[in-house]
C-alpha cells in the first residue's frame, strides 16, 4: 500500500536511490497510487451501490444531474485523503515508523467521519469539525450523495480545494526537509 512502501523506501534507504530519479518522487507516489485507487473506486462504488440498493433501496433524492458534482467531490476527497497519508508517511525521516499515526489517523476518520454524522455533535462543534479532514474526505462527500444542494456542494468543494493547498504545501515542505536531513546524513 501506499504508507507502507513510503514508510520501507525511507527505512531500507531506496529513498536515495528515488529521489535521484528524473521525476519528483512524491508526484511518482502519487502516480502510482491513484492507479492503484482507481481500480479500487470502480469497484467499491459499484459493489456498494448494489448492495445499498438490495438491502436499503435507492436513494431517494437522488437525481442524475447531480452526479457528476457528487463525483467530483468524492474524487478529490479520495485525493486528500492520499495526500494526508503520503504526509504523515514522510514523517518516517525523523521517526522510525509511521504506522501508528496511520492507524490513528484511520480510527479517526472512521469513527468521526463514517459512524457519527457531524449532526450528532454538540452545536459549538460542528464547526470546528467542518474544518479537519473528516468533513472533506467522508463526511461532506457522503452528505452531498444523500441530501444535494448547490450550497453544500460549493461548501464542500471550496473546502476541498483549501485542503488540498495546504496538504500539498505541507507535503512539498515536509519532503524538501527530509531530503535535505538524508543529503546531510549521508544518505
Amino acid at each position: 500500500t501506499l504508507m507502507k512502501q513510503i514508510n520501507q523506501d525511507i527505512k531500507s534507504g531506496n529513498i536515495a536511490y528515488n529521489i535521484n530519479k528524473p521525476y519528483n518522487y512524491v508526484f511518482y507516489i502519487i502516480a502510482k497510487h491513484f492507479g492503484e485507487i482507481t481500480i479500487k473506486l470502480v469497484a467499491f462504488i459499484t459493489i456498494g451501490g448494489i448492495i445499498g440498493n438490495v438491502f436499503v433501496g435507492p436513494i431517494e433524492h437522488l437525481k442524475f444531474a447531480n452526479l457528476p458534482m457528487i463525483f467530483i467531490t468524492i474524487l478529490l476527497g479520495v485525493i486528500i485523503n492520499s495526500v494526508i497519508r503520503i504526509a504523515i508517511s514522510i514523517i518516517s525521516f525523523w521517526i522510525e515508523d509511521s504506522t501508528p499515526f496511520h492507524w490513528v489517523y484511520d480510527k479517526i476518520i472512521l469513527v468521526l467521519g463514517t459512524l457519527f454524522p457531524i449532526e450528532m455533535f454538540p452545536k459549538f462543534l460542528r464547526p470546528i469539525i467542518q474544518c479537519t479532514p473528516i468533513f472533506v474526505v467522508t463526511y461532506g462527500p457522503a452528505k452531498l450523495l444523500i441530501d444535494f444542494s448547490i450550497e453544500k456542494f460549493v461548501q464542500v468543494f471550496i473546502a476541498q480545494i483549501i485542503y488540498l493547498i495546504i496538504t500539498f504545501a505541507i507535503i512539498i515542505f515536509l519532503y524538501e526537509r527530509g531530503v535535505k536531513k538524508l543529503n546531510v546524513n549521508g544518505g
